[in-house]
């Protein structure tokens, strides 16, 4: 809409066309007038056909700004539309948010939807729980699978102080 020439540029053009053609119909008049009462005396004529291009330049000054103001019109015309189809498709997005936000408020009323909400975070959390036990469990019997056989057999002990030590000989420093 910024692109347009507003209103008041083209009320003040017609303005100025319908000054300037009312001075150009008071001369065209006497000049016509003297014409056909002389119509051989040169002057007249030249005179008449004077005022006679100064009328159809007004004519000409009139049907272009008619033609000017019916492409703005259309040009708004196209914009408005154009707007409108914008408007009603964000019409169709708010509608269908609307119809999803019912459907959130008469699933969840209040209390009875915050208790449902928190019982459900409950039983989501007693799930985590169970199998994060689970999993220790499991995890505990597999390190005592794998390194639990030697030390049930008696092949190793599970005592730090038991590990064997290796003597090295002695090195003598004389010289």
């Amino acid at each position: 809409m910024e692109n347009y020439k507003p209103a008041l540029f083209y009320r003040q053009k017609a303005y100025d066309i319908e000054q300037t053609f009312v001075v150009v119909l008071s001369n065209i008049v006497s000049a016509y007038i003297a014409h056909k009462l002389n119509p051989i005396w040169g002057p007249y004529e030249v005179r008449y056909n004077r005022e006679l291009q100064k009328v159809h330049k007004t004519q000409a000054d009139i049907f272009s700004l008619s033609n000017d103001v019916d492409s703005a019109i259309a040009a708004i015309d196209e914009e408005i539309d154009k707007y409108i189809r914008e408007i009603n498709e964000q019409k169709k997005i708010e509608e269908k948010l609307n119809g999803y936000l019912k459907g959130l408020e008469e699933d969840n009323p209040g209390a009875a939807g915050l208790r449902k909400g928190m019982t459900d975070t409950y039983k989501i959390q007693y799930a985590s729980n169970f199998f994060l036990v689970l999993g220790i469990l499991f995890g505990a019997y597999i390190l005592i699978y794998i390194f639990g056989k030697g030390i049930m057999n008696g092949e190793t002990t599970p005592l730090a102080n038991s590990i064997p030590t290796v003597e090295l000989p002695s090195v003598s420093t004389s010289t």
